[in-house]
């Protein structure tokens, strides 16, 4: 996928969460990091990594020295959501720049 492909493919998938007012939430992972934030009522979450973290809203490549977490949900007969974000303890951050899994 080309990232100039990237502003239209989500104003088609927005698009189609809009036309479901049945819709909560939309939750993804993979983006290192965690998120939480609403767009037309619709919860937008997605969930930090269980391994190293990338630092929030830059414009290059970080790391961030958070620990490793994952996120939990309670979801409620009348729609809604109770959720947070776990983190390990005990983690020591250990960067690893010639690792290639970035």
């Amino acid at each position: 996928m080309d990232g100039a492909d990237r502003p239209a493919q989500c104003r088609r998938f927005f698009a189609v969460v809009d036309r479901f007012p049945q819709a909560r939430a939309v939750l993804w992972g993979h983006i290192h990091q965690e998120w939480d934030t609403q767009r037309n009522g619709v919860r937008l979450l997605a969930s930090p990594s269980t391994c190293i973290q990338f630092a929030p809203r830059s414009e290059d490549f970080g790391l961030d020295r958070i620990a490793p977490g994952y996120r939990w949900l309670r979801l409620h007969p009348d729609g809604t959501i109770d959720t947070a974000v776990v983190r390990v303890e005990g983690f020591e951050f250990s960067d690893d720049f010639g690792g290639s899994g970035y």
